[in-house]
């Protein structure tokens, strides 16, 4: 129903951006060389730089994602404006590695940066004004589907914004039906009846499609209200809000006939994925460990010397991906003489000494880990590794804890760059990162490792009041 309209827009719409950025390139190259003088100059070149564009605009739809949130009919003005950046910056981006990497003298730096400046405007119009127009157009007189709700009052309210932002694609709402004996209108929408004259009132109304928006559960037979509908012609229609029923949030997929129904989205079960995430990982911590590593040691082992003699590294076992255990590497920051390994680090703590309470602050006593990294035992970004006795404590205090074990611990993290970090000294501690962690596997992408890691950076520049 709405969700098949939805799709049909979004790959229309993404075939006229890009065809609309192919055509306005050649245009411009037509009113540019014109005004310039110019005798059209390299065609074959601007032709590869136009499909460039093209392309990029399509990869940025595909990676996009896909939430009904994003519905192009009542998308707001502040969304078309970060979408139409985006479509751009992946636009430039791909005419500028091109240009890196065949070593192309750019035909005209002039037109690219006079169609660049140009084409956010032509971009915006089409995502905020044509689009929106154009859904209504398509959706509007026949194609219109008048539906009624069915649920108690409560449940038709909470759910009623989401219904009436879809009417730009067709969706009438033309009253519900209440599950008990009476009601009332709700924000403009009539009151029909009864649920006990169920049949009665579809019969009379012959509405496109009927929304059940009570668990399923509450409605009884299924099959009844299946075969009512095929009888009169109507679309039967569930929302199946666990979220809302049960506190949980499902992943259902389709396999080789097969359904299946989770409770965790795990996009780093992607082989595509996990590659892409250990090609990042290493051409971050490879450089760091050649070029980087090396010296911090040299400074380390040297305020070692002076303040606390001892070995340059802490090795600590430290539990992974799976349950899996590891030695994890960190430079010392603490006197050899330390009876409780195991205690969280406090603020002033006297078992670290000063420089080590230096290279804490600033997490340079986390740089030996790109070791592990390199090794595969760790990430660049993921939920930070704790001792396995600290890992069955918060296990009890936060009952999804356990989930963050789905991916490789990292140096650094989503719950690290939300501030979340240093000592823990609450529940509400632990669950906060536990949370955090568990969001950042659900919803994995290399654009948002490579913003942890921008963030992290700065982090490391202005440290949180929390790093001791």
């Amino acid at each position: 129903m709405i969700f098949h309209r939805l799709e049909g827009i979004r790959i229309l719409k993404v075939w006229i951006l890009a065809g609309v950025a192919f055509c306005g390139f050649w245009i411009w190259y037509g009113v540019y060389m014109s005004l310039a003088g110019s005798d059209f100059p390299a065609l074959g070149r601007y032709f590869i730089y136009s499909l460039l564009v093209s392309l990029a605009i399509v990869f940025e739809r595909v990676i996009r994602d896909r939430s009904q949130a994003l519905a192009p009919a009542y998308r707001s003005a502040a969304e078309s404006v970060w979408i139409t950046l985006r479509q751009v910056a992946f636009a430039f981006i791909a005419v500028a590695l091109y240009t890196f990497l065949m070593k192309d003298g750019m035909p005209s730096r002039a037109f690219f940066l006079t169609y660049f400046a140009g084409l956010p405007f032509l971009m915006l119009g089409i995502n905020h004004l044509l689009f929106p127009w154009l859904t209504r157009q398509v959706f509007s007189r026949g194609r219109r589907l008048r539906t009624v709700l069915i649920g108690n009052s409560a449940s038709v309210r909470s759910k009623l914004g989401w219904f009436q932002m879809q009417q730009g694609l067709g969706l009438e709402l033309i009253g519900y039906v209440e599950n008990g004996d009476r009601g009332e209108d709700i924000d403009g929408l009539p009151h029909l009846g009864s649920s006990s004259r169920l049949s009665e009132l579809l019969a009379e109304l012959r509405p496109a499609s009927a929304v059940f928006v009570d668990p399923p559960e509450r409605y009884g037979d299924l099959i009844q209200q299946k075969i009512l509908g095929d009888k009169l012609g109507i679309r039967i229609v569930h929302i199946w809000d666990v979220q809302s029923a049960y506190g949980l949030t499902p992943s259902i997929h389709l396999e080789s006939g097969m359904q299946f129904l989770g409770f965790r989205a795990e996009p780093l079960e992607s082989p595509v994925n996990r590659t892409t995430k250990r090609i990042f990982d290493i051409c971050v911590s490879l450089p760091i460990c050649l070029f980087v590593l090396p010296l911090l040691c040299a400074v380390v082992w040297l305020a070692h010397r002076l303040q606390s003699p001892g070995p340059l590294f802490y090795v600590q076992e430290r539990q992974g991906a799976e349950g899996s255990r590891f030695e994890m590497l960190k430079f010392r920051s603490m006197h050899v003489d330390n009876p409780n390994v195991s205690k969280q680090a406090t603020r002033d703590d006297a078992r670290v000494f000063s420089f080590g309470r230096f290279i804490r602050r600033f997490s340079i006593d986390e740089f030996p880990q790109f070791i592990n990294v390199l090794q595969g035992e760790m990430s660049i970004v993921g939920p930070r590794p704790h001792l396995p006795e600290h890992d069955l404590e918060f296990a009890t205090v936060f009952q999804g804890y356990a989930v963050r074990q789905f991916a490789k611990p990292g140096i650094t993290g989503l719950a690290q760059v939300r501030g979340y970090r240093g000592l823990i000294e609450s529940d509400e501690d632990v669950r906060m990162r536990a949370e955090s962690d568990i969001h950042y596997l659900e919803h994995w992408s290399i654009v948002l490792d490579a913003s942890i890691v921008l963030r992290t950076g700065l982090g490391m520049v202005f440290p949180n009041r929390k790093a001791f």
